[in-house]
């Protein structure tokens, strides 16, 4: 797949990049937000240290009883915009001719459980107390309960 980008995307790509730290940096905070307030669910999994990133999204794994679709079709009717990158797997294929490994359990449970969530350079707090209000209404389905201790998760830099 021939992945370059056109001249208008490298002329809005080169308008941005004076901004690219500040984005990230934003995204980041937002980030550190979503852990302080996920971290309350013992049962989902955050990526505690993801080592250095440009924050486009914020992974996170389901517990395995959750129907990944159905919490994602909640959070869409909520206006709030969930997404699923890594599916379907490889196990899936892309064409008939895709090479076929004998056993992709392992990526077939997480990409299964695997549920993005949108991060934004800027957000108000009102957006913010809106977007764990959602969060919130749209796990209780699944029961998966606040903690009244949350886990600890590493700080990130």
């Amino acid at each position: 797949i021939n992945r370059n980008m056109t001249e208008p995307q490298a002329a809005v790509g080169l308008a941005q990049i004076r901004h690219a730290s500040r984005m990230s940096e934003g995204r980041r905070r937002m980030a550190d937000w979503y852990s302080e307030v996920l971290r309350r669910y013992p049962e989902i999994e955050l990526a505690e240290n993801p080592g250095p990133t440009s924050w486009s999204n914020y992974p996170i794994l389901l517990p395995s009883r959750v129907d990944t679709v159905a919490f994602q079709q909640a959070c869409h009717s909520k206006g709030y915009q969930v997404r699923r990158y890594y599916w379907p797997t490889l196990a899936k294929g892309f064409t008939e001719n895709a090479f076929k490994c004998s056993d992709l359990s392992v990526s077939t449970e997480i990409a299964e459980r695997a549920v993005c969530l949108p991060l934004y350079a800027s957000v108000t707090a009102a957006e913010l107390s809106e977007i764990e209000a959602i969060l919130t209404v749209c796990l209780e389905p699944f029961d998966v309960v606040q903690s009244d201790e949350p886990r600890r998760i590493e700080q990130r830099r």
